[in-house]
């Protein structure tokens, strides 16, 4: 069970991210490319735990875990929902913040 819940999670996540991507596509709002790509580093978070998990962990594993699953998901869901919520500048200054805030954390 500590194996399956974090594939099927990772993909999942990108099912999900492609079918907002392909929302994005079509209709050009923000909001659903900032999700699509919240969500493609959720994947990533969780494929990365399922890689630990599976084969032990390392260095490397555990940042890219830590980098996409615990810092970058919540900060770019949230931004899309500002992008969704927000129709003034607050949305492009979160934006840029969250981008500096990413590149910072590296």
């Amino acid at each position: 069970m500590n194996l399956i819940l974090p594939l099927a999670s990772s993909l999942l996540s990108f099912l999900f991210a492609a079918l907002v991507l392909d929302q994005w596509r079509l209709r050009r709002r923000p909001f659903q490319l900032v999700w699509a790509f919240g969500l493609s580093c959720y994947g990533v978070g969780a494929g990365s735990e399922f890689l630990g998990s599976a084969f032990g962990w390392n260095a490397g594993l555990y940042r890219t875990w830590y980098l996409f699953g615990a810092i970058l998901v919540a900060a770019w869901l949230g931004l899309g929902t500002i992008y969704l919520l927000a129709k003034s500048r607050f949305g492009y200054f979160a934006g840029v913040t969250v981008m500096l805030g990413g590149l910072f954390s590296l």
